[in-house]
């Protein structure tokens, strides 16, 4: 299943009708073709495009047009999406999608030896905790599944 977002402009404050990074993307990349470039130019960014890994389609949506993809929204701002959508928010499943913990413990600054484990939760964070003798480090990332 394709991954959702709530897709808002941030220059009107208005939502997207588009659910999905490749929609939004196709149509922004419509938009920027249709501006006065050669024939030439045109092809040369059609080509680019085609090309654009899951990054950069995000990355040319958030800045250069200059929305924001909401992947985890609020309640709050589901309710918003659906009155100006006139549309049901509907969570699209993922079943092979894990969150993934690693943890690094670090006794004595690794003078006597250091520990890892990992365990599957739900969030995504980062953060490390320090002192003079020790430090503690949390990642947590997103990973997807064949």
């Amino acid at each position: 299943m394709t991954k959702q977002y709530i897709i808002k402009d941030l220059q009107t404050g208005e939502f997207s009708h588009h659910t999905t990074l490749n929609d939004i993307f196709d149509d922004l990349v419509q938009d920027y073709l249709s501006n006065d470039w050669t024939n030439e130019e045109a092809e040369e960014f059609e080509t680019k495009f085609k090309q654009y890994t899951e990054a950069e389609k995000i990355d040319f949506v958030q800045d250069e047009y200059e929305y924001k993809l909401i992947a985890y929204p609020t309640p709050q701002q589901v309710e918003e999406w659906e009155k100006f959508s006139g549309r049901k928010w509907e969570e699209a499943e993922e079943p092979n999608r894990v969150f993934v913990v690693y943890t690094l413990h670090i006794h004595n600054r690794g003078r006597e030896g250091h520990t890892w484990g990992y365990e599957f939760m739900k969030g995504l964070n980062t953060s490390s905790v320090e002192s003079d003798n020790s430090s503690f480090e949390i990642s947590v990332t997103e990973e997807y599944c064949e």
